[in-house]
This record gives structure tokens, sequence and C-alpha cells, in this order.
């Protein structure tokens, strides 16, 4: 039940809402600056490090380009010899048909996903 004490509003927090105090945390990391007395508060997330982009500012700035229909024969013809193929295969792919190895790699796994979908909606409708 809250109540005033110089001149400030005290509320009972219940047990769900307290957080454990920070020497109990595990988390190794920066020592954080000292928190009011009576507040704890337990250390951020770690974060992982942003990825670089490896597409220049031109790169960044165009439309997405859809692949050419002789692109798709190929990535096709490649799909149907294996379906998951290695980085070095997805850049010979790529250098043949003229796309960067990222886009040949988003294909296969595109690719991959509606091969799955759609085996799974032919096995439904056979049951």
């Amino acid at each position: 039940m809250p109540f005033m004490h110089n001149n400030y509003l005290k509320v009972e927090i219940p047990d769900f809402l307290k957080v454990e105090p920070l020497s109990a945390c595990s988390t190794p990391g920066p020592s954080p600056s000292p928190a009011p007395s009576g507040m704890s508060f337990s250390a951020p997330p770690i974060r992982r490090p942003s990825r670089k982009s490896t597409l220049t500012q031109q790169q960044k700035n165009q439309k997405r380009q859809r692949a050419t229909q002789d692109q798709l024969n190929t990535l096709e013809i490649e799909f149907s010899r294996n379906p998951t193929p290695a980085a070095v295969v997805r850049e010979r792919i790529a250098q043949e048909i003229n796309m960067t190895e990222r886009s040949v790699q988003i294909w296969f796994q595109n690719r991959f996903v509606e091969s799955l979908l759609f085996f799974d909606v032919h096995r439904l409708i056979r049951t």
C-alpha cells in the first residue's frame, strides 16, 4: 500500500518484480555506475558485434534486380544437382551467371525452403 514519506511516494514492490543485486549476477561486464540506495539493476544484455556490410554505397542505393530467365534456369539446374551447395560452388555459379555470391546464396536458401513447403503440402494431400 503506498504511503508518503518526505514528499516521496513509496510503493511496495511485489517479489516477482524485484531484480537480483548486481553482486549475484554471474554475467561479466564493465562495472556499472552506482544505483540509488535501495535500487538494483541487472547488467545490460550482451550484444553481438554488428556485421559489416560488404556492399558499396552504390550497391546499397541500387534497386534489387530480378534474376533473368537464363539465370533462373541455371540456378534450377544447379539446385536439382545439389540443393545445398558449398560456398565455393556458389561462387562458381555466381561468376557463371553474373550475380553476387550472396544473391546466389539467398536464392538457394529460398528455393530450399520452397521445396520443403512443396513436399509438406503434397504429403498432406496424399494422407
